[in-house]
């Protein structure tokens, strides 16, 4: 699960279709709900910071 956070950190040059691809996956095999609030949270707001800054 933190592979999804790091990647959003260190390679910021994907693009958002592969960033919400890797979140799918990494979403639809993961088995705690508050994980997933959490991931989904930072993942967020990592989105946020890399793609919608001006």
């Amino acid at each position: 699960m933190a592979i999804a956070i790091l990647v959003f950190m260190f390679y910021p040059a994907l693009t958002k279709t592969m960033l919400l691809t890797l979140v799918f996956a990494v979403i639809h095999y993961s088995n705690s709900s508050t994980l997933l609030i959490v991931l989904k949270m930072t993942l967020k707001s990592e989105l946020y910071k890399n793609y919608f800054k001006e």
